[in-house]
């Protein structure tokens, strides 16, 4: 499993002439398909310089880049737009069904062999990053993904409230322990 922001940066290579073709930009969902599109990828010109990759034409998704077999599976800015406008909720709303607002989506975890999300990491904003760090919802606890907001089930406020409690038992603790450690 792997976290979509930390493929930003990251370089395409063509597996068989190992020429860099570009570095993604950004990373496109489906929040309907629950599942990795593609990416939007820059050679690094000015113009026409942003281009499309459909996840399914990438061969392997590695630690340090995202191989291909053919250039020209690479899809140019025109053809893009029809993915990237409708797709993809990152920053939208996290609400229970009876209205209150858990935070925003900050990042998506997908199975990189196929593509699918399997959980989205909420943030609180950023004193509560901070503080609290961010908290994870799995797929299966969505109730509704609007174009703006995702609904998840009441309880929801409760668990994540629990995860927060818990790694805050466990970091005291692991503080604990080190203090102990140096008497």
């Amino acid at each position: 499993m792997r976290k979509a922001n930390a493929l930003h940066g990251m370089d395409i290579m063509d597996r068989y002439t190992g020429e860099k073709i570009g570095e993604v930009v950004d990373v496109v969902f489906s929040s309907v398909e629950g599942r990795l599109v593609g990416f939007v990828i820059h050679n690094g010109k000015w113009i026409n310089g942003k281009k499309f990759l459909p996840f399914s034409d990438a061969t392997r998704i590695g630690q340090d880049a995202i191989m291909i077999s053919d250039q020209s599976l690479i899809l140019k800015k025109e053809e893009m737009k029809k993915w990237s406008d409708e797709y993809s909720f990152l920053e939208a709303k996290v609400m229970t069904e009876s209205g209150k607002e858990l935070g925003m989506i900050e990042d998506y975890m997908f199975d990189e062999e196929i593509g699918m999300i399997e959980g989205y990491e909420i943030s609180g904003g950023l004193i509560q990053d901070i503080m609290e760090g961010r908290n994870m919802i799995n797929k299966n606890d969505l109730l509704v993904t609007g174009k703006d907001t995702i609904l998840v089930p009441d309880y929801m406020e409760e668990k994540l409230q629990q995860s927060i409690t818990q790694e805050e038992t466990v970091k005291r603790t692991k503080g604990g322990e080190s203090d102990d450690a140096q008497q």
